[in-house]
């Protein structure tokens, strides 16, 4: 999961790409099944990396 979102901030989108992806992994996270673990995870990521 780290591997594919730091590929995916290495392209760095503008504010409204990470937007929409942060808004479609917390759709995901919803569920309680593993892609919702991976979701959180990579949203975490995403946020963290975003505010440095």
């Amino acid at each position: 999961m780290a591997e594919a979102t730091e590929e995916f901030l290495s392209a760095n989108p503008d504010h409204e790409t990470i937007t929409d992806a942060l808004a479609y992994l917390a759709e995901l996270t919803a569920g309680g099944d593993g892609v919702a673990d991976r979701a959180r995870q990579c949203r975490r990521l995403i946020v963290e990396r975003a505010s440095e």
